[in-house]
């Protein structure tokens, strides 16, 4: 009897620790045929590129990861967060857990995590949008740096929501008490939203900042706003997103490698609105984005993108879609000729499958 009755206790004890502490492995798959068109006119020559076939993240990144939590007592909880963005129409992966990589604490003051996440500017480039295609892509690279290394910060008061984070790289070789090499990165950012009844708001800013020895830092600022508005019968979505400063590679907050001086760079700008409106299991969603920026005096650069997308639901999780997008589209004019124009069309239909 005495016997039965530790054994009980030790399970229960089992259990106890194991209510405790969790670990969930979740994801999603997106594949689809998809059908790509680009045309670009220079110089008066006209060049095409046209490619078919199974296509990974038609709507969504195809991604894996893993999550945790550990309660420590007090309302204090560890936590930990690893994902990795994969191709799925071929299984290729695109090198460790490159889309999420953290750990650290939980509390009512919100979560401090270390390692590579996503950015302030993250949320306003996909939050307030019906199709972040737009943003993904542009005439001078990625409007904005959707991930970083370093600290960061997330926490929800009432309605407000708070993100913030900190980086600092800094790799220094020194020969005889000279510096002989040197490369250093920072970058910080915060943002701010407010959610009240349908109205979403949200704006952000962020800067990363690349030194090389004997060289000019290179500053790039990244800055946007964002609004949605619930219908119900549909939602409407808002945005505006700058950056300004140097171009080319990522800082190496942001992906491990240090830009070069690219001199004074002008604004790129970015307009968006979009909507999405339900109907039933099937929901339709819109997207335009005007892309304007000043190369130099009398040059400039002009873009207009579109996504027209439907997806149907077969369950909570898995969903059938057609996409139709003119995205990363230009033209760049001087003393109002244009020199070079750009279109880049694409198709796609396919499934995706939450896990």
């Amino acid at each position: 009897m005495k016997k039965s009755l530790i054994a009980v206790a030790a399970l229960a004890a089992v259990g106890a620790a194991s209510a405790q502490s969790s670990v969930t492995l979740y994801g999603l798959v997106d594949t689809g045929y998809s059908i790509n068109q680009v045309k670009t006119q220079s110089a008066g020559v006209t060049t095409k590129e046209r490619t078919t076939g199974l296509h990974s993240g038609g709507l969504s990144g195809s991604r894996w990861g893993l999550k945790g939590q550990e309660d420590l007592g007090n309302g204090l909880s560890a936590v930990f967060n690893v994902e990795a963005g994969f191709n799925s129409a071929n299984g290729a992966f695109a090198g460790g857990f490159n889309r999420r990589s953290v750990v650290g604490l939980k509390g009512g003051f919100g979560q401090v995590l270390l390692g590579r996440d996503y950015t302030p500017m993250d949320s306003i480039g996909s939050d307030y949008q019906a199709s972040d295609l737009v943003t993904s892509d542009d005439y001078f690279g990625d409007l904005y740096t959707s991930r970083a290394n370093g600290v960061h910060y997330a926490g929800e008061f009432g309605g407000v929501g708070v993100k913030a984070f900190v980086g600092y790289d800094d790799a220094k070789t020194t020969t005889a008490g000279v510096t002989t090499a040197r490369a250093r990165a920072e970058g910080y950012g915060v943002g701010v939203s407010y959610t009240g009844g349908p109205v979403t708001v949200g704006a952000a800013v962020q800067q990363f900042r690349n030194k090389a020895l004997a060289a000019k830092t290179v500053k790039r600022t990244e800055y946007g706003v964002g609004a949605t508005y619930d219908f119900n019968v549909a939602k409407v979505y808002t945005h505006y997103i700058g950056r300004d400063g140097g171009i080319g590679a990522a800082t190496a907050i942001g992906a491990g490698a240090v830009t070069v001086d690219s001199g004074d760079v002008k604004p790129v700008q970015q307009f968006g609105v979009g909507v999405t409106v339900p109907f039933g299991a099937f929901t339709l969603g819109a997207q335009y984005a005007y892309n304007y920026h000043k190369v130099a005096v009398g040059t400039k650069a002009k873009g207009h993108d579109f996504v027209l997308q439907g997806a149907y639901a077969l369950s909570k999780r898995t969903d059938v879609y057609a996409r139709a997008a003119r995205a990363d589209s230009w033209k760049v004019k001087t003393s109002g000729v244009t020199s070079v124009k750009r279109y880049e069309d694409s198709f796609a239909v396919g499934i995706r499958h939450r896990f």
